[in-house]
């Protein structure tokens, strides 16, 4: 299938994304960042790249919202919405690691009507060797689409149910058999992030 735009939302994960980037620029079309304000290049978040795109934007936190996840991402989809209004979109967890095979077991023609979305395996730790069947599918850590009509809600107070919310727009979705790996403990980190560095 052809490359998708990818969306990811990172506040305070660049431990996560410099692991996980390298295999998400090599399947994507362009790779956008949301972020906060007090974001700069360098050794502890990542150099420049052509295909990446980092946005700085202000509305994380504050009300009644502990982690605005919903409202960054419906103000990427926006934007990507207008701009890649032929492309495929890919909204994807800044701790996620999308093995090359991902589309392959995919039969084409996809259908633009459905979301897809990916088995996923968590990886608790860096020593983990074996990961753990994570309960739920097609969830907001892999969810690719097209129809630019299906928008995430403007305001979630944490990161735990807006992924759900967007799935269900969806007249049906179709789950990818090749699992992606999460790096890190499931739901920690759904307030803003509390867990320790991944460290290598």
């Amino acid at each position: 299938m052809p490359s998708p735009v990818v969306l990811t939302v990172c506040v305070g994960y660049w431990d996560f994304l410099r692991v996980t980037l390298p295999s998400t620029v090599n399947l994507a079309k362009h790779v956008y960042i949301m972020t906060t304000p007090d974001f700069v290049y360098g050794p502890d978040t990542l150099e420049p790249h052509e295909h990446v795109t980092v946005w700085m934007v202000d509305m994380f936190a504050g009300g009644k919202s502990s982690f605005n996840k919903a409202g960054a991402i419906r103000a990427g989809q926006e934007i990507l919405h207008e701009k890649y209004p032929d492309d495929w979109i890919l909204l994807l967890d800044a701790d996620i690691v999308v093995p090359e095979t991902i589309f392959s077991t995919l039969h084409e023609p996809l259908d633009r009507a459905f979301l897809y979305g990916a088995k996923r395996l968590d990886f608790l730790t860096p020593d983990t060797l074996v990961g753990i069947p994570y309960p739920i599918d097609n969830a907001g850590y892999f969810q690719l689409y097209f129809d630019k009509t299906k928008m995430y809600p403007a305001f979630s107070k944490n990161a735990s149910e807006c992924d759900m919310t967007f799935l269900a727009l969806f007249p049906q979705t179709v789950t990818i058999q090749t699992p992606v790996k999460h790096l890190g403990y499931c739901s920690k980190n759904w307030n803003g992030r509390v867990t320790e560095p991944w460290l290598l």
